[in-house]
């Protein structure tokens, strides 16, 4: 969050709103947690940050991932060595434009962590574009009006894991 937070373009109630969903994420589908994974399911290794905007959700799961790792490990892993046959997160962000801001902070966070750079990509694009692996976790916070529909049709049509925080649930 510090690192986030010294970027200086986030508001805190963002900040706290993903990583919140990324601590729920994160133990629900990339710790085993997800009750609906088989033994013939390849685990969710990749993580696809849809309508990603600065980026966060992405950085904090990567953030979280090596820090599992690293206790795993039994030391700080800064090295990106593979712990006990399993291979670290990935993930990469889908927006049409990357912001200035996810510049900043995707910056900010490679300083913090520099192993951690080969772990991230921001990819400019549409949803409508992708075509994501069977084992690659589709997720969104602030999927905003019928940007969750379509995530959720992209989902379904190619089997694979989604979780979605859709916004303006007041509205």
């Amino acid at each position: 969050a510090q690192a986030v937070c010294n970027a200086g373009v986030v508001a805190r109630k963002e900040v706290f709103e993903t990583w919140a969903s990324a601590l729920y994420i994160h133990s629900s589908f990339l710790l085993g947690g997800n009750s609906s994974q088989t033994d013939d399911t390849k685990p969710v290794r990749r993580v696809a940050d849809i309508a990603a905007g600065h980026g966060l959700l992405a950085w904090a799961l990567l953030v979280l991932d090596d820090e599992v790792q690293s206790q795993r490990n039994g030391k700080n892993d800064k090295e990106g060595n593979f712990s006990f046959g399993n291979r670290h997160l990935t993930t990469f962000c889908l927006d049409v434009q990357m912001p200035q801001s996810a510049e900043l902070i995707q910056t900010a966070m490679i300083k913090q962590w520099p192993h951690l750079e080969s772990r991230f990509d921001y990819v400019e694009g549409r949803l409508e574009q992708l075509v994501p692996h069977h084992s690659c976790l589709l997720a969104s916070v602030h999927a905003c009006g019928i940007l969750s529909d379509v995530l959720v049709a992209t989902a379904a049509k190619h089997a694979v894991p989604l979780a979605v925080v859709p916004c303006c649930h007041s509205r």
